[in-house]
C-alpha cells in the first residue's frame, strides 16, 4: 500500500475516534497557552482527588506537563512503579504498547518499539532504543537493564527521537529519571519478603548540609531464590542484586546548580535458563517439567559504576547545562545452547565485556518573545572489549562432526580425551567516538497553534578488531590440543565454530568505518480546547553503521527510519477523563539483524547479519478517567501492523509478509482508595495485561515444519498463543503518613510462557531449546518505615 494511502488512513483513524469528544466540546473561551510558555525547571507530579495524575516530563530537552508535549509517550512515576512492583524496564512493557524488553538475560536485553530493534548485542553494533539515565546515553546493552529504586519517573518515548536525544534513538529513547537531593531531611526504610525466599531491603535518606548543598543517598539488597530447580537441585532464575546511588547537590546563589552523583551496580545470577525441548533431554518435551540444564561454570554478572557531574546556570531569558559523564562496567555471561546434560549434546557461549565511556554535553535552553529553544552540542567516546567464547566437549564435537575425530588424536597419542571440554574464541576491540551539533525550536504562530522544528547533525567514527585464537582441547597436553586443531583444519579449513576466520587465527583484523547523519524533526500543534490538542509530526532516525563482532571483516551501513504521526492528546471533564490516540507510520530502511545461518563445516550456524527492509503502521490509544472520587479506570492499547517491504532469508522472498510483531498490546487497569480518617487510608491497585501471540511469516511457518520433528510443540505454554497477566496490590499508609504496609501479587494467576525455539545446536546435536519468558506468581508483603 502507499505510504501515502496509509499516513491518511491514520489522519482519518485519529479524527474519526476523537470526533465524539469534539462534538460535545465547549467553545474555547480561554485558550491555553502554548509549549513556549511553559519554563518549569522541575519536575512535578499532581495527583487529582477525583481526577487523572499530571505529569511533568522532559522529553523535549526542557520540562512540559506530558498533554502539551506532541509526541507519543507513555510515562511512570514513582508511585505508579512502586505499585506495580517494577524492578526494571522490562517490567513496564506490559504497560507500554509497542514496548517489548527481551531480559531473559540481564546482560544482554534487547529492546524493540513498534517493531524497530536491533537483534546483535555484540560490541560492534549499536542498539536502536537510546536509554538515558539523568541524562547520561548508555551505549551498550550491558548497561541497559538497572534495578529501579529512588525514581522520579520513567519516560518511554516513541518513534524516532534522533534530534532530541541523538543517534540511536531510531526506535524510540528511553529516558530513567532519579530523585534529586532536596533541602529538606526526609527518607524511606523498606523491607519486602515473598515466596520463593525473597528479601529486599532499601535505604533512601535526604540530609540537607547547609542551606545551599545537600546530599541524597539511596541503597537497595534485593535477594530471591530461582523459581526453578535444575536436576542437581541448584537454583536457577534467581535474583541477586547489590544497587547504590549517592548524590550530592550544591547551590551557590539562586542562578547556579550543580550535581555529582555516581551509581554502582552489582549483579550475581546463575546463568539465563535454557529449557531443553528436543528428544535428548529426559523431560518429555515439557520445559518446566524438571529443568535439565548444565553448564560449566555457568553464571552471570555485572559491576557497573558511573559518575556525572550536572552544571546549570540561569542567565537572563535562558539557561546553560553541562552534563558530563564517565561509565564503566564489566559482565559476564556463560549460558546453555542446548538445555541437555548430556555429554556428546553439549555446547555453551560466554559472553565477555568490559567497557568504558565518556560523553559530554553543552545545552542551551531559552525563551525569546514567542520562540521556545534547546541549542547544544556532544561528545561521545567509548573503548569496548569483548570475548565471545564457545566451548563444547570433546564428545559433543564427535557428534556434530560425523567423525571421531578426537578418538583419532587420543589414539595416535595414547591420551584420552573423551569428555574434555574443546573452547574456541573471539575477541573484539571496539573504539568509538561520535559528535553531534543540534538545535530545536518552538515558535508560538497564535495563542492556540505552535509550530517545531529541529535538527541534529552526527558524525560517528569506529574502528573495529576481530582476533580469533586457535581452539584449544582445555585439561590436554599442549601438543595433543595443537593435534586436534590439525585434524579440525583438514575438515574445515578454520575453527570448527568461527570457521569463517579468514587470515591465520590468532592474526588481528582491524577495519574502520565512518558516516555522518542529519536528523530533523517537523512538527505542529493546535490546542482546539483548554486541556486539549491535536499535532501532526515527521520525524527521522538514525543507527550508526558497524560490525558483526562474530563475522571476521564485515561492515554495515547505518540504518535509518522515517516517521509520521498524527494525534490528539486531551482532558476532559476537569481532569475526570483523558483520552489520547496517535496514528503513525514508517519506514525502517537497511534493517540489519542477526540470523542463525548454516555454514559448510561449521559445528554450530553462524550469527550473520542479515539486510532488509519494513515498515509499521499502527494507533496507539490512551484513556484514563475517575467515574467516581478515588476511583481511577485506564486502558492503554496499541495496533501495529508491522511488514517486510525487502527481506530474502532461507530463500524465501518475504517481502509484504509480517516481521513478526504482535497485532495488539492491551492494558487495563482500576485504582481505588479509601480514606478511614484517623486510621490511614486503603489502596487497591489492580492490572492485567494481553498481547496477541507474534505473527507469522514463510520463513518462520517453515522453521515450525522443522522444529515440530524434534519438538512437540504443544507442551510449549504460550507458543504462538496469547500472553495475559494480572497483578494486585493493597497497600495501608498511616494517617501521619510515616507507616506503609502492603501485600501484593504479580503473575495472579501463575501463567507462565516461553520464547520462541533457539535453533543453535538444533541441526547438529538435535538440542534445540527455549527459555522462560515471564516470572511465576510472585506474592509477599512490604512495610516502610517515611520520615
Amino acid at each position: 500500500m502507499p505510504k501515502r494511502r496509509i499516513y491518511l488512513l491514520a489522519c482519518a483513524s485519529v479524527v474519526a475516534l476523537a470526533a465524539p469528544a469534539l462534538a460535545q466540546t465547549p467553545s474555547v473561551a480561554s485558550p491555553a497557552a502554548p509549549p513556549a510558555a511553559d519554563t518549569t525547571t522541575t519536575a512535578t507530579v499532581r495527583t487529582h482527588k477525583s481526577g487523572v495524575e499530571d505529569i511533568v516530563v522532559t522529553a523535549q530537552s526542557r520540562a512540559q506537563k506530558l498533554q502539551r508535549v506532541p509526541i507519543s509517550i507513555n510515562a511512570f512515576n514513582a508511585d505508579f512503579i512502586r505499585q506495580v512492583g517494577a524492578q526494571t524496564v522490562a517490567d513496564l512493557q506490559q504497560f507500554t504498547p509497542g514496548l517489548s524488553v527481551d531480559h531473559s538475560s540481564t546482560t544482554q536485553p534487547n529492546y524493540n518499539i513498534r517493531g524497530v530493534a536491533t537483534s546483535d548485542f555484540g560490541v560492534g553494533t549499536d542498539p536502536s532504543v537510546g536509554l538515558y539515565v539523568d541524562g547520561v546515553y548508555s551505549a551498550r546493552s550491558g548497561e541497559a537493564l538497572i534495578f529501579f529504586n529512588d525514581l522520579e519517573r520513567v519516560e518511554v518515548l516513541k518513534g524516532p527521537q534522533g534530534t532530541l536525544f541523538g543517534r540511536n534513538t531510531a526506535a524510540g529513547a528511553i529516558a530513567i529519571i532519579t530523585k534529586k537531593p532536596t533541602d529538606k531531611f526526609e527518607g524511606t526504610i523498606d523491607y519486602k519478603i515473598g515466596n520463593y525466599d525473597k528479601q529486599e531491603g532499601s535505604l533512601v535518606l535526604n540530609v540537607p548540609v547547609t542551606d545551599n548543598f545537600s546530599v541524597r543517598m539511596d541503597g537497595v539488597i534485593n535477594r530471591r531464590n530461582g523459581w526453578l530447580t535444575n536436576y542437581n537441585g541448584a537454583s536457577l532464575n534467581n535474583e541477586h542484586n547489590n544497587s547504590t546511588r549517592l548524590a550530592a547537590r550544591w547551590k551557590p546563589g539562586t542562578d547556579n546548580d550543580i550535581l555529582l552523583s555516581w551509581d554502582h551496580d552489582n549483579t550475581n545470577v546463575a546463568a539465563p535458563t535454557a529449557l531443553g525441548v528436543g528428544p535428548y533431554t529426559p523431560n518429555g518435551g515439557d520445559p518446566f517439567n524438571g529443568v535439565y540444564s548444565r553448564v560449566i561454570g555457568g553464571r552471570e554478572s555485572r559491576t557497573l559504576d558511573g559518575l556525572t557531574l550536572t552544571a546549570k546556570h540561569q542567565f537572563d531569558g535562558f539557561s546553560l547545562t553541562s552534563l558530563s559523564a564517565f561509565k564503566a562496567f564489566h559482565t559476564s555471561n556463560r549460558e546453555s545452547e542446548t538445555g541437555s546434560i548430556i555429554t556428546d549434546r553439549y555446547f555453551d557461549t560466554e559472553n565477555r565485556e568490559t567497557n568504558h565511556s565518556y560523553y559530554q554535553e553543552f545545552r542551551a535552553n531559552g525563551v525569546w518573545r514567542d520562540l521556545t529553544y534547546t541549542a547544544g552540542a556532544s561528545y561521545f567516546q567509548e573503548r569496548a572489549k569483548q570475548a565471545s567464547i564457545a566451548t563444547t566437549l570433546t564428545d559433543s564435537a564427535d557428534v556434530a562432526f560425523g567423525a571421531p575425530l578426537f578418538e583419532i588424536v587420543g589414539g595416535e597419542t595414547g591420551y584420552n580425551l573423551s569428555g574434555l571440554p574443546y573452547q574456541e574464541q573471539m575477541r573484539n576491540l571496539g573504539q568509538n567516538k561520535a559528535w553531534s551539533v543540534f538545535g530545536d525550536a518552538t515558535y508560538a504562530l497564535t495563542p492556540t497553534i505552535n509550530l517545531t522544528t529541529g535538527l541534529r547533525i552526527t558524525g560517528d567514527d569506529k574502528d573495529f578488531q576481530w582476533n580469533s585464537p586457535p581452539g584449544v582441547v582445555l585439561g590436554a597436553p599442549a601438543i595433543v590440543s595443537t593435534t586436534a586443531q590439525y585434524l579440525l583444519n583438514l575438515v574445515n579449513n578454520g575453527n570448527a565454530i568461527f570457521n569463517t576466520y579468514p587470515v591465520p587465527q590468532g592474526t588481528p583484523i582491524n577495519r574502520q568505518l565512518s558516516s555522518t547523519n542529519a536528523s530533523p524533526r517537523f512538527v505542529a500543534d493546535y490546542h482546539f480546547a483548554r486541556d486539549a490538542m491535536v499535532y501532526a509530526s515527521a520525524s527521522y532516525g538514525y543507527i550508526a553503521g558497524g560490525f558483526n563482532s562474530v563475522q571476521p571483516n564485515s561492515t554495515f551501513q547505518p540504518e535509518t527510519v522515517d516517521s509520521y504521526e498524527i494525534g490528539v492528546k486531551s482532558d476532559w471533564l476537569d481532569h475526570r477523563l483523558r483520552a489520547n490516540i496517535t496514528g503513525f507510520y514508517y519506514t525502517y530502511a537497511n534493517q540489519q539483524s542477526l540470523t542463525l545461518a548454516k555454514v559448510p563445516g561449521s559445528l554450530v550456524p553462524q550469527y550473520l547479519v542479515q539486510v532488509g527492509d519494513s515498515e509499521g503502521k499502527g494507533i496507539d490509544f490512551e484513556l484514563h478517567g475517575t467515574p467516581v472520587p478515588d476511583l481511577v479506570l485506564g486502558m492503554v492499547a496499541g495496533f501495529i501492523d508491522t511488514t517486510w517491504t525487502k527481506r530474502l532469508i532461507n530463500g524465501y522472498d518475504l517481502a509484504g509478509q509480517p516481521t513478526g510483531e504482535p497485532e495488539l498490546r492491551l492494558a487495563v487497569s482500576a485504582d481505588y482508595s479509601w480514606d478511614m480518617a484517623d486510621r490511614g487510608s486503603l489502596r487497591l491497585h489492580a492490572t492485567h495485561s494481553f498481547t496477541t501471540a507474534q505473527r507469522r511469516n514463510t520463513n518462520s511457518i517453515q522453521q515450525d515444519v522443522l522444529n515440530a520433528q524434534l519438538v512437540n510443540l504443544g507442551k510449549l505454554p504460550g507458543y504462538e498463543g496469547e500472553r495475559n497477566l494480572s497483578d494486585m496490590r493493597l497497600t495501608w499508609l498511616s494517617a501521619s503518613g510515616h507507616y506503609e504496609a502492603a501485600a501484593y501479587v504479580e503473575n495472579l494467576f501463575d501463567n507462565r510462557y516461553v520464547s520462541g525455539i533457539n535453533r543453535i545446536t538444533a541441526d547438529t546435536l538435535q538440542t534445540p531449546y527455549v527459555r522462560p519468558e515471564n516470572n511465576p506468581a510472585f506474592y509477599g508483603v512490604e512495610l516502610a518505615y517515611h520520615f
